[in-house]
């Protein structure tokens, strides 16, 4: 029994380790730094901005929501919101390629960080493959469909599986196959050349979106709104269910993420670009429902090519609707760009930490890019678009999404309270003297000009201790938001224990599975609910009352205290010169847990919407991952005890 139990530790242990923060060699990296934040904005705008417009939003205009579309897109964009900026605090503390596997390995463990990238890698390779038939679709409806015709008899009687419609597609969409695999050729010419190709594609495609709003104002006509099924014809369900479905408009920011390595100033750049992608999109999201909803009754919105129909079927404007159909194309293909960009990236993290085979580690010199990862996502991207439909892509994007946002959202948390990380809310670099620190975030003034100007009367403490909160001045018409550190030892909070971040663990973990039930009930029984059942009410009372309950414990518990900034400082040392380390303050999420938490809440009612058959697809996708991690992972991981020597491990506590 003894043996039996420590086996049981010893594979505990092993899903449990951890990546410590000084495993990567500082200043060290197989990327080139070239990205800037105007360069980081676009990408995240053009990997966001196309099919969850062009497409999907008139599909749950139609058949989810209604004119609630407007309510979805919002509820969609809060969500969103909630997780960026844990996405945001992720990344400055840990600026390195891998995006929320990265996070997920330094706070979570192996296991669950492996478990975050392979889903990421789903997410990403199946929306690159929802783009490419999107764009399909659009090249077909620019000459009548007769394309998807000519497929469709070709296969009614041959080989493709026409039992199989349900998880399959009609026919082989062939077009979305090539054009995944002539946008993976452009990038295999490098970041900054796909880049540059990316900022053009993405500025025609703002300028297209603005023709579409600015015409369909003159055809808006307010009775749409509520002809002729009201304003929310499928009920408040509809509306969540169309959020759910719109939550895929705005994963934009992931795919910033994972450009930490090739960005000149990461902990700068990477929030605020995070913050001006969901500002763009959620204005062009807005405008072009609004207009959707407004020119014509929901119910004759068209299912295909819906910006180009529905000009040639409101008045019959022929030349605006071919305008549209070749804007649509670039922006999809910008669309498309954005989106396999950070695949390759992704496949190289994992395989950098000996979770996937070596190969994908390489990155080729021609091109400063690992090539091998993204030649092989490409395909596999390039094939899922020639066979599964538009609709079963974007919910099975949906769920690993939103799998990866939990996850992160968990991790600010965990990170925030662990006592192992108390040095990455520490100021440096550490002076000679003892004294006290005066903290100052600089808006608009760079990170010399402040230290310089508080140099006479400001130092860090050489203590390894927590610096108070307690007493905080502004002044009302600077810049300038100043932290004194003027108080008495006694007054500052205790820090993070062991202890401490071992209930926080408890509690952490006891809501999140207290919160599925809730989310389930919420947004699949809703009717119930509004109607009065007094089993669903009470239940989702008590669980409630018992998550409010742990986090406010949770909230009471010694965590970390930081230097707040609003995304970031500027600075004017030179780009190309700059390290993370030298990038302070770094963005830090306000309100934890309260907000993380709600983040966790958002995503799992969510998640708890989606239909049964992305649910087979997605648990298919987990056994192959599996299979490839206890298989190959496992024992190649650069954690093991027999590789130890490449890699620090962490206390787990």
């Amino acid at each position: 029994m003894g043996v039996y139990l420590e086996r049981v530790g010893d594979v505990l242990g092993m899903l449990r380790r951890k990546k410590a923060m000084d495993s990567w060699p500082e200043n060290e990296s197989k990327f080139k730094r070239c990205l800037s934040t105007f360069e980081l904005t676009l990408i995240g705008i053009g990997s966001t901005v196309g099919v969850g417009l062009y497409v999907i939003a008139a599909e749950v205009a139609r058949y989810e929501a209604g004119p609630g579309i407007l309510l979805s897109f919002t509820i969609a964009a809060v969500v969103s919101l909630l997780s960026a900026v844990c996405y945001a605090e992720m990344a400055c503390v840990v600026p390195k390629t891998g995006s929320a596997y990265t996070f997920a390995y330094v706070t979570c463990g192996e296991f669950i960080a492996f478990f975050v990238g392979w889903n990421m890698l789903m997410e990403m390779i199946i929306g690159a493959a929802g783009v490419g038939r999107a764009t399909s679709e659009y090249v077909d409806s620019c000459f009548h469909f007769q394309l998807s015709a000519y497929l469709s008899s070709l296969v009614s009687n041959s080989w493709w599986p026409r039992d199989l419609t349900a998880l399959l597609g009609d026919y082989p969409d062939v077009l979305g196959f090539l054009c995944v695999v002539a946008v993976t050729g452009i990038l295999l010419l490098g970041v900054k050349a796909s880049s540059q190709f990316n900022v053009a594609l993405t500025i025609l495609n703002i300028l297209i979106l603005l023709l579409f709003f600015i015409t369909g104002c003159f055809y808006l006509d307010s009775h749409n709104l509520t002809h002729p099924h009201g304003f929310l014809p499928f009920g408040a369900a509809g509306v969540l269910s169309g959020a759910a479905s719109c939550f895929y408009a705005f994963v934009g920011f992931d795919c910033i993420t994972t450009m930490c390595e090739e960005t000149h100033t990461p902990t700068r750049s990477i929030p605020r670009a995070i913050v001006y992608t969901l500002i763009v999109c959620y204005a062009c999201y807005m405008m072009c429902s609004a207009v959707l909803v407004l020119v014509m009754p929901y119910n004759q919105i068209p299912s295909t090519a819906t910006l180009a129909e529905i000009f040639q079927l409101r008045d019959h404007l022929t030349a605006i609707k071919y305008l549209v159909d070749i804007g649509a194309i670039f922006a999809l293909l910008a669309s498309l760009v954005g989106g396999l960009l950070p695949i390759p990236r992704i496949v190289y993290a994992i395989a950098q930490d000996g979770l996937l085979p070596s190969i994908f580690g390489e990155v080729w010199a021609d091109n400063e890019i690992p090539a091998t990862a993204l030649i092989a996502c490409g395909l596999f991207s390039a094939f899922f678009a020639l066979a599964i439909d538009l609709g079963g892509l974007v919910e099975m994007m949906s769920i690993g999404t939103l799998i990866a946002y939990t996850v992160v959202a968990i991790s600010v948390i965990l990170l925030r309270y662990n006592p192992e990380y108390e040095s990455l809310f520490k100021p440096s670099p550490e002076p000679e003297n003892g004294k006290k620190p005066n903290y100052t975030v600089a808006l608009g003034r760079s990170q010399n000009d402040v230290m310089e100007s508080s140099a006479d009367k400001t130092s860090i403490s050489s203590a390894n201790r927590i610096p108070p909160f307690e007493k905080t001045t502004m002044s009302r018409n600077s810049s300038i938001f100043s932290f004194d550190e003027s108080v008495d030892d006694e007054l500052e909070r205790e820090a993070p224990t062991v202890h401490s971040y071992r209930f926080v663990v408890f509690a952490v973990s006891v809501c999140v599975v207290l919160l599925i039930p809730v989310a389930y009930l919420l947004m699949n029984q809703f009717d119930d609910i509004i109607g009065g059942n007094i089993f669903y009410i009470v239940t989702i009372i008590l669980l409630k009352a018992t998550v409010s309950a742990l986090v406010l414990m949770v909230a009471l518990q010694p965590q970390h205290k930081i230097n707040y900034s609003l995304i970031g400082c500027a600075t004017n040392q030179s780009q190309d010169n700059i390290t993370p380390k030298q990038e302070e303050p770094h963005f830090r999420v306000p309100n934890v847990p309260f907000l993380p938490m709600m983040a966790v809440f958002c995503n799992l009612c969510l998640i708890a919407r989606l239909h049964w058959l992305t649910w087979i697809r997605f648990v298919i996708w987990c056994l192959v991952g599996l299979v490839v991690y206890f298989g190959y992972s496992v024992k190649n991981s650069k954690l093991n005890p027999n590789k130890r020597s490449e890699y620090h491990l962490v206390n787990n506590g």
